[in-house]
């Protein structure tokens, strides 16, 4: 098998769960790199995964969650948190997240 090209998770930023703003940022740089774990898990064992075998469905079932699993987080960011932020930092403030939720 190749080497596979893994990506990096995102470092952990200093910051204390008793402060508010700083809670919200490690909460989610922590769900970000569930995200990136998940991803990683599907590029790493895809190349042991044969079609037409039980692991090949246990497969595609898993990654049919990750994907759900990212398409759930980003419709609450884009529906949610993005929304209102917009209403603290100003329209627009949010669409370079918004566009790169679309690439």
């Amino acid at each position: 098998m190749s080497q596979v090209q893994l990506f990096h998770c995102l470092p952990i930023p200093a910051g204390s769960k008793d402060n508010v703003f700083e809670l919200q940022a490690l909460r989610m740089v922590l769900l970000h790199n569930i995200i990136i774990r998940g991803f990683n898990s599907l590029l790493y064992y895809s190349g042991e995964i044969q079609p037409s075998t039980p692991k090949y469905n246990a497969f595609l079932a898993y990654a049919g969650e990750v994907i759900h699993f990212l398409h759930h987080h980003h419709g609450n960011e884009e529906d949610k948190y993005f929304p209102f932020l917009e209403t603290k930092m100003g329209k627009g403030s949010m669409s370079d997240n918004v566009d790169g939720h679309e690439s």
